[in-house]
C-alpha cells in the first residue's frame, strides 16, 4: 500500500495524545489515517480506536517486508505462463477463454505484446479468478508465506490472529471469505476511460496490500519520442 505522494499531515483530532502514538499523517482534513510504519507496535492501538470509528486507514511501506522479485511480472510468467487461464478484456467486459497465461504477463510491462481488440487497440486485460481461493496456499507456497508475513496488524489480518474473529466463527455461520486473493491487472492511466473492475461493497472489512506496479517501458519510450 505505496506509492502516491501524500499531502502533509494536518492537526490531530480531538482527544489524541500525539507522544504516545506510532508514526503517522492525517490526510483528506483528518478523514484519512495514514501509519508510517507497518512494524511500529504502537500501530494497534491507533488502528482499533480509529477502525472501530470507521476511519479508512492506510498503512504505508509494507513493501519492505516482501520478496520483491517473487512479485514481478516476469517470476509469474516464468512459473505459470504456460497454464491455461480466462482473461478479461475489460473495455468491453468480455471474458476471453482459455488463453495461456503469459499472453497476459508477456504484455504487462509491454504494450507491443498485448492482446488486440478488433480496432486493432492494445486490450486492458485483468486475469479472470485466478487463483482460486481455496487454491493459493497450495499452488503459490513461496508467494503466499511471503504475502502472510507482510501484512500489517497481523493481530487482525492473520488468520491465526488473536483479534481475527470471522476465523473464529463457529461452522454453522456463513463466514466471509478470508483469503487471499490476487487482482492482476493492467493498468488504465494510458485508457483513463476504461476500469479493470467495477464499483462495489465489500460485505467485510478487508486489508488490501499493493504488491507490485508496473509502467509500460514501451510506451514510455513513444511519449518521450513525441
Amino acid at each position: 500500500m505505496n506509492g502516491h505522494a501524500l499531502p502533509s499531515a494536518v492537526s490531530l483530532p480531538a482527544g489524541v495524545e500525539s507522544c504516545s502514538q506510532p508514526k503517522h499523517k492525517w490526510l483528506d482534513d483528518g478523514h484519512l489515517l495514514q501509519l508510517l510504519d507497518p512494524n511500529d507496535p504502537g500501530n494497534i492501538g491507533m488502528f482499533r480506536q480509529y477502525w472501530s470509528q470507521g476511519v479508512p486507514i492506510i498503512v504505508s511501506n509494507c513493501d519492505a517486508n516482501l520478496n520483491k522479485k517473487l512479485w514481478k511480472p516476469e517470476a509469474f510468467l516464468q512459473k505459470f505462463g504456460s497454464l491455461e487461464n480466462d482473461l478479461v478484456d475489460c473495455s468491453r467486459n468480455l471474458v476471453l477463454v482459455g488463453h495461456q497465461m503469459r499472453r497476459f504477463w508477456e504484455g504487462f510491462e509491454c504494450v507491443a505484446k498485448r492482446l488486440r481488440d478488433p480496432q486493432r487497440q492494445p486490450m486492458i486485460l485483468k486475469l479472470k479468478d485466478w487463483p482460486a481461493t481455496e487454491d493459493f496456499a497450495k499452488m503459490l507456497p513461496s508467494w503466499f508465506e511471503d504475502l502472510i508475513k507482510a501484512l500489517p496488524l497481523p493481530e487482525y489480518t492473520d488468520r491465526t490472529g488473536s483479534l481475527n474473529l470471522a476465523s473464529r466463527l463457529p461452522g454453522f455461520f456463513v463466514r466471509p471469505d478470508l483469503g487471499p486473493k490476487m487482482y492482476n491487472a493492467y493498468g488504465s492511466a494510458l485508457s483513463p476511460q476504461t476500469g479493470s473492475t467495477n464499483l462495489h461493497l465489500d460485505i467485510s472489512d478487508a486489508v488490501n496490500l499493493m504488491v507490485y506496479v508496473g509502467i509500460p517501458w514501451d510506451e514510455a519510450e513513444k511519449q518521450a519520442e513525441g
